[in-house]
């Protein structure tokens, strides 16, 4: 992360854990489901440690250097809102279509959330 940047870190994270949402939606279709399901747990743990701690990394570098502190209280509620509402939306969309729509809707939702993450991360930080 430090040495190519938060874009090259943050964007195949997300893309990683919506291809294995979109791989566990899918895994009733295979002929053998356990070792479906193994296998893309495996993918989300390895695409879920490349992104560990990026979103608390990123907003560190947006927070001012002068007094960082409000912003940062903001943006972890921002992530804690975030950490609590998924939930509660995978709990509905399983509710209204079964486990395999709620993990497809949210494999969805991340590729789209890394397009977004490759369209407004910038390449470089200004110097300070």
């Amino acid at each position: 992360m430090d040495r190519f940047g938060r874009l090259y870190t943050a964007v195949p994270s997300m893309i990683g854990l919506g291809l294995g949402l979109v791989g566990l939606a899918l895994s009733d279709l295979a002929a053998d489901p356990v070792p479906w399901f193994v296998a893309v747990a495996m993918w989300l743990s390895l695409a879920n440690g490349i992104g560990a701690g990026i979103l608390m990394t990123m907003g560190s570098d947006l927070a001012g250097h002068e007094n960082p502190a409000p912003f940062l209280g903001a943006w972890r509620l921002v992530m804690d809102s975030g950490s609590a509402g998924a939930p509660l939306a995978l709990a509905g969309l399983t509710a209204l279509g079964g486990i395999a729509v709620a993990a497809g809707v949210f494999g969805v939702v991340g590729l789209i959330g890394a397009g977004m993450l490759a369209h407004y991360i910038p390449r470089q930080l200004p110097r300070v």
